[in-house]
C-alpha cells in the first residue's frame, strides 16, 4: 500500500512538472511572444494617438469615415455618403459591410480599429507560427533568434501603425499571408502533386 501511495504521489508530481513545463513552452514560444510584444506596442500608440487628439479616436486617413459614413448609408437602405444619393467612394466591397456590422453595435469608429487590430494580431501570430511549426526555433538556443524575428515581422507587415489607418488593409495582409501559409502546407503535404505544383506557381 505505501509502495502504492509512493507511486501515485511520484506520477502526480511528475504530471504536475509536466504541465508547467508545457505551460512555460506556451509562454516562451516566438508566436506568443510576438503576439504580446504587439499587444504592447500597439496599446502604446493608442493610447499616445488619444493623448494627442484631446481622447478622441483620429484615423490617419479620411478616408475611414468615408467608408464609416457608407456603412451607415447600407444600414439604412442606401449606397453611398449622402442620404438619396447613391455612389461608390469606397475602395473596397466588401468593407463597407464589415463596418455596417460595426455600425450596428454602434461601435463608431471604434469598428474599423477592432477589426484592423484583430485582423494585425492574426497576421504576426500566422506567420510565425508557420516558422515554428516548420522546426526554425526547435532549439531553446534559437529563441533568442525567434524573438528577434517576431519584432522585425510586426514591423514588417505594419501591424502596429496599419490599423490606425483605419482601412482595409490589415485585412488584406492578414488574408494574403493565411492564403501563402495555406498554400505551403497544402504543397508540403501534397508534395509532387500536379494540381498542387500549378497552384503554387500562379500564386502572385
Amino acid at each position: 500500500m505505501t509502495v502504492a501511495v509512493n507511486d501515485c504521489d511520484r506520477l502526480n508530481q511528475a504530471g504536475g512538472l509536466s504541465s508547467a513545463s508545457s505551460s512555460i513552452r506556451v509562454w516562451t514560444r516566438p508566436s506568443t511572444v510576438a503576439v504580446l510584444i504587439w499587444f504592447w506596442l500597439f496599446a502604446a500608440e493608442f493610447v499616445a494617438s488619444l493623448a494627442q487628439c484631446d481622447f478622441r479616436l483620429v484615423f490617419t486617413l479620411d478616408d475611414a469615415y468615408i467608408h464609416l459614413a457608407v456603412a451607415d448609408q447600407i444600414l439604412s437602405g442606401g449606397y453611398g455618403v449622402n442620404a438619396g444619393e447613391y455612389s461608390s467612394p469606397s475602395s473596397s466591397i466588401i468593407w463597407p459591410y464589415l463596418l455596417a456590422l460595426t455600425e450596428a453595435l454602434h461601435l463608431g469608429a471604434f469598428g474599423p480599429l477592432l477589426i484592423n487590430g484583430a485582423a494585425a494580431c492574426a497576421t504576426v501570430f500566422a506567420l510565425l507560427r508557420a516558422l515554428e511549426q516548420s522546426g526554425l526555433f526547435d532549439d531553446a538556443s534559437d529563441r533568442p533568434f525567434g524573438y528577434l524575428i517576431a519584432l522585425i515581422l510586426i514591423f514588417n507587415v505594419s501591424a502596429v501603425a496599419l490599423p490606425m489607418t483605419g482601412m482595409e488593409h490589415s485585412v488584406h495582409v492578414w488574408a494574403s499571408v493565411v492564403t501563402f501559409v495555406g498554400l505551403i502546407g497544402r504543397l508540403a503535404e501534397a508534395r509532387q502533386r500536379r494540381c498542387t505544383l500549378l497552384l503554387w506557381c500562379c500564386f502572385p
